[in-house]
This record gives C-alpha cells, sequence and structure tokens, in this order.
C-alpha cells in the first residue's frame, strides 16, 4: 500500500508530509530540512489530499523542477493544508475561517452532513488520529490565491517561446 491511502497510522509530521510531497519532489536531504522546519512543537490539523485529488489535472501538475521556484510553490501549498491546533469535524464551524501556515484563511462550509474547504474540496474522510493532531482527507489540492495567480503568471508561455 502507498499514498495516501496509509492516513490513519499514520503521524501528522512524517506520514502525511512524506507522502503529500516527500523526498520525490525535494530530494531526501532538502525533504528532512523542508520537514523539520515546517512542524514545530504543537498540535495541527492537516487537510491531506488523497491520491485521487492528485491525480486529478490541476494546476500542480503543470509544476516541474524547471518551474521557477518550484520548491518554494510545494511549500507554500503544503502550508494552506496545515491549521495549527488539531481541530476535528464535530468542532468545524459553517463559514468558519482557519489560519493556515501559510498565513492566508481557509473557509469551512458545512453542507449537509460534509465539510468543504473553499468550496473546493470535501472531507471525505475526517477525524483521522495522529500523534500530533488530526488529519482530515480532502478531494482536491487546495490553493492559495496569491500564489495560484504568480504560479498561472510563471507557466504560461511566452509569446517567443
Amino acid at each position: 500500500m502507498g499514498g495516501c491511502d496509509v492516513f490513519i497510522s499514520c503521524p501528522v509530521d512524517t506520514c502525511v508530509l512524506s507522502v503529500v510531497f516527500g523526498p520525490r519532489v525535494f530530494g531526501h536531504v532538502q525533504y528532512l530540512r523542508f520537514r523539520k522546519k515546517l512542524i514545530a512543537v504543537g498540535e495541527y490539523t492537516i487537510f491531506a489530499p488523497t491520491d485521487l485529488a492528485f491525480g486529478r489535472f490541476s494546476t500542480l501538475n503543470k509544476i516541474t523542477r524547471e518551474t521557477p521556484n518550484y520548491r518554494m510553490i510545494y511549500y507554500e501549498v503544503l502550508k494552506y493544508h496545515i491549521v495549527p491546533g488539531a481541530r476535528y469535524s464535530y468542532q468545524l464551524q459553517d463559514q468558519q475561517k482557519l489560519y493556515t501556515l501559510h498565513g492566508a484563511p481557509i473557509t469551512v462550509t458545512l453542507p449537509g452532513q460534509g465539510v468543504s474547504i473553499d468550496g473546493v474540496a470535501n472531507v471525505v474522510e475526517a477525524n483521522i488520529p495522529a500523534s500530533n493532531g488530526v488529519i482530515h482527507a480532502i478531494d482536491h489540492v487546495l490553493y492559495p490565491a496569491d500564489l495560484l495567480q504568480a504560479l498561472i503568471n510563471t507557466t504560461t508561455p511566452s509569446p517567443s517561446g
């Protein structure tokens, strides 16, 4: 078994980070530095995209090692999925704003019996325990608006190329 299908037995600070972006994106040494820098002591909530979410065509699929600042883009996208404090689904409220490690808020909505993030990602599995918080599996990758605009600008081909 690989990928995001192994959420339940994974601690937030190791498995989710490695499953979501891990050494395949950053290289092993850089990934270890990234992980140490990102997660400090404390509890976190991670809205972790599933394998299916990453498999969908998205702006993230356009990022390659040739993309300017690709590591920073992955780093900021990942930080946008992490909220300080353990927040279980029963603690979430409709229209609640949660500030991410990226610095921008995500908006929680409660349509029907489910939980939606930023109006694009639905929680498909909630309240997955982790060693330092909780994980909610989501069906889409989230993008902070500021980063999305910058990414669109850097991946748009120039007229001469």
